[in-house]
């Protein structure tokens, strides 16, 4: 079978999008149940994965393998509570008919996984929240009154924690008065949501003064924030992931050197969609691979986009460090913007703006909540002005934004996770 990217398998997803399971056999025998929406590189536009009941139950297989894991560690997880962070998105359904959502979406709607035997501070109705903030601050707001029974901190990114502290930072006097009087005013300013008040006061049953005065009093310290280990025993430039190999069959495409002279090697159709790859039992410790992935939803060497590097081994099978996206250059939440949806954004200011464009560079600063995207540009005033007026300015500011990724948009306009 070719190795493929998302464009070749677009034709066939797109009949899938616009007509529905009636030619779901093209991909594979099973029906198509879902797509799953994509938050990696989006090249302008989100994609869409399909996926079989037999494809999810294996991914649901696949998560059922974190507690057991936990456990061999940490004995007497199921003694305290977990203050775990779960965001939904809003599902979408195609002109086919097939439900569209996030795979952490559809995994947090899948009432097995809510109900299983975690003990969760969080209420079911605040998890379903659509609304992030909503659904953040009564997060919040719930494990910080149950406290003393937290016995772990989780989120599905890591970027959820900085998100949450500064949640916690902005809103701690509020969070305060919430639990110094044991309710949920009406008129509340975050919580607007009556089935999410509601089962906010099922949590908030009584005053508690004490507690509200021992967060208030951290809260007023000058800041000295430290690095916490969410892993309780690897180091987070030291985690390794090991593949599981009955959830879907891996390859690995040798990344050669930079992505730019990797590039090069696929110029030609037959390079590009026949190269060699390396099985799973052939990987070489301390090489980087990209991952290529064969499903039972009729994705066939499919190159996912991730750069991994072997870091040992546990027993005969691989363990890998994540090293990056290929070709990201710009990620403040779930977004990654990558070069080509960068230089298209700027090539579009270029033809819309009435000034010239030297140089720029961009970095992501997450100081703020919600994190923004920095762009230096050096410009030139077509009439050779040395002042370029604000006004010009900002219309380049709407003009980049307009042009960037799917993902960057939504989350920028829809979830208001990232600032302007």
């Amino acid at each position: 079978m070719p190795v493929v990217t998302y464009e070749d398998l677009k034709p066939d997803i797109d009949l899938l999008i616009a007509k529905g399971n009636s030619i779901s056999s093209t991909l594979c025998k099973s029906p198509i149940s879902q797509f799953f929406r994509s938050t990696g590189t989006s090249s302008g536009m989100s994609k869409l994965i399909p996926s079989t009941e037999e494809q999810a139950e294996k991914s649901r297989q696949f998560c059922s393998l974190l507690i057991p894991v936990l456990n061999q560690h940490i004995p007497g997880l199921n003694k305290g509570k977990a203050m775990q962070f779960i965001f939904v998105s809003l599902c979408t359904e195609t002109p086919g008919g097939i439900i569209s959502s996030l795979v952490s979406t559809s995994v947090a709607k899948t009432s097995r996984n809510l109900s299983s035997n975690i003990n969760y501070t969080s209420p079911i109705e605040t998890i379903l929240c659509e609304d992030t903030h909503q659904s953040l601050y009564s997060q919040l707001l719930c494990g910080l009154y149950q406290n003393k029974q937290v016995l772990r901190l989780g989120f599905a990114f890591a970027s959820g924690f900085m998100v949450d502290a500064k949640c916690l930072h902005q809103h701690w006097t509020l969070l305060c008065d919430d639990i110094r009087h044991g309710t949920i005013a009406e008129d509340h300013p975050k919580i607007t949501d009556p089935s999410v008040r509601k089962a906010v006061m099922k949590i908030l049953v009584k005053t508690n003064p004490k507690l509200a005065d021992f967060i208030e009093n951290e809260c007023k310290r000058d800041s000295s924030w430290e690095g916490i280990n969410l892993d309780p025993l690897t180091k987070p430039p030291e985690v390794s992931y090991t593949l599981i190999p009955t959830l879907a069959y891996f390859e690995f495409l040798t990344i050669l050197g930079e992505d730019d002279n990797q590039n090069d090697n696929f110029n030609q159709e037959k390079k590009q969609h026949h190269p060699e790859l390396v099985d799973l039992v052939k990987v070489e410790l301390g090489r980087e691979y990209e991952l290529v992935v064969t499903n039972y939803a009729g994705i066939y060497r499919y190159r996912v986009g991730d750069v991994l590097r072997v870091a040992g081994f546990k027993n005969n099978a691989p363990q890998f460090n994540f090293m990056r996206r290929r070709n990201v250059v710009l990620s403040i939440d779930m977004d990654k913007t990558n070069e080509t949806e960068f230089q298209n954004a700027v090539d579009h200011l270029m033809i819309m703006s009435n000034v010239s464009l030297v140089e720029y560079t961009s970095f992501p600063d997450t100081s703020t909540f919600p994190g923004h995207y920095v762009l230096y540009w050096e410009l030139q005033g077509n009439n050779n002005n040395a002042v370029i007026p604000q006004k010009v300015l900002e219309e380049c500011c709407l003009v980049m934004e307009e042009f960037l990724g799917y993902e960057y948009r939504y989350m920028r306009t829809n979830k208001k996770l990232i600032g302007p």
